[in-house]
C-alpha cells in the first residue's frame, strides 16, 4: 500500500481531498507543506496532498514555495473541494473571548468574526483548532470536525461567500512529463530584475497562442531583489513547453515545469460578475 501525507491532523479539508486523490493509501498527517515535501523528497512517503488555490483568497503561497524549494516534486492530479464553515465550542464552555482557525478560514468568515467582536488566533489548520481548542474558544472548521473533536455547533454556514472551493494538489516525485493536464504549472527565473523581464517571459507564450489564467510573483531570498514568476498557462501542449523553455534560455531565463492541473479553480454557485473591490468599481 503506498503513503501519501496531507496536512493534518484529521478533519482538514486537506484530509477531505486525500481521501478523494488517494483513496485506497494509507493517509499519513503532516504539520505543514515544507514538512511534507521533505518527506516525499526523503522516500518517506509516496506521494502528498497539498492545498494551492482557494476560489476566494488566491494561492496557497506555502505550498507553491516548497514546491519551488523540492526539486523534482510534480503535479499529478488535484481536485477541489466545496468549503463551508461551522462556529464550534466545547460543550458547556464559558463565555467565548476568542476566534482560533487557520488565517485563509479567518478570511472568509470574516464578517462573522467581526459581528462576535471577538480577538483572534490563528492556527495551523482548521482541525488543530479544533482539536487545541479551549473552553473560552470558538473555532471555525470544516463540518466534519463537529464530531471528530466532540465538539457543540453553534452556527453553520458562517463562511462571507458561498460556494468557496479550494483547489487540492497530489504531488509525487514522477518526471514532470507526467503532471500534464489542461493548465500546466510553470516556475520562470529571468536571471536579474530588469525593465522588461516580464514581457520577455510572456512574448512567447503569447506567440504560441497559450493563454494564462493566473501569474503570481516571488521574490528570490536573499538575492538583492530578483524575481521569479509562476505561471499558469491554459492548453500548453508538451512541444510547446519544449519550445517556450528553449527561447526562454536564448534571453539566460530558466524555466522548470511544475506538473498539470484540470483546470483553474472557479468560485460556485451562480456566475456573475463577482464582487468587484471598490478601487476599481465604476466611477472610481
Amino acid at each position: 500500500m503506498s503513503c501519501v501525507g496531507y496536512l493534518g491532523p484529521a478533519g482538514t479539508f486537506t484530509h477531505a481531498a486525500a481521501l478523494e486523490l488517494a483513496a485506497a493509501a494509507e493517509l499519513v498527517p503532516m504539520p505543514q507543506q515544507s514538512a511534507a515535501l521533505a518527506a516525499l523528497a526523503a522516500g518517506e512517503v509516496d506521494g502528498v496532498v497539498l492545498p494551492i488555490d482557494n476560489s476566494v483568497n488566491g494561492v496557497v503561497l506555502p505550498t507553491l514555495d516548497a514546491l519551488l524549494a523540492t526539486p523534482g516534486a510534480t503535479i499529478v492530479g488535484d481536485v477541489t473541494v466545496a468549503v463551508t464553515f461551522v462556529a464550534l465550542r466545547r460543550p458547556g464552555g464559558v463565555p467565548a473571548e476568542v476566534v482560533v482557525s487557520h488565517p485563509h478560514a479567518l478570511a472568509q468568515c470574516a464578517d462573522y468574526v467581526r459581528d462576535l467582536g471577538l480577538p483572534v488566533r490563528t492556527s495551523s489548520s482548521t482541525a488543530e483548532a479544533c482539536r487545541d481548542l479551549a473552553p473560552h474558544e470558538i473555532a471555525l472548521a470544516a463540518p466534519i470536525c463537529a464530531d471528530l473533536y466532540d465538539l457543540e455547533v453553534l452556527a453553520t454556514a458562517v463562511e462571507d461567500h458561498s460556494g468557496a472551493g479550494t483547489q487540492f494538489v497530489h504531488v509525487t516525485s514522477e518526471d514532470s512529463a507526467a503532471g500534464a493536464g489542461e493548465v500546466t504549472l510553470l516556475a520562470v527565473l529571468p536571471e536579474r530584475n530588469e525593465p522588461g523581464g516580464l514581457i520577455r517571459v510572456l512574448e512567447p507564450l503569447h506567440d504560441l497562442g497559450v493563454n494564462l489564467v493566473n501569474l503570481v510573483t516571488r521574490p528570490v531570498p536573499a538575492s538583492g531583489g530578483r524575481y521569479l514568476f509562476l505561471l499558469w498557462a491554459d492548453g500548453l501542449a508538451p512541444e510547446q513547453f519544449v519550445d517556450y523553455r528553449a527561447r526562454l534560455a536564448e534571453s539566460g531565463v530558466r524555466c522548470s515545469h511544475l506538473g498539470g492541473i484540470s483546470g483553474h479553480v472557479r468560485h460556485g454557485g451562480d456566475a456573475g460578475s463577482g464582487v468587484v473591490p471598490r478601487r476599481l468599481g465604476a466611477g472610481s
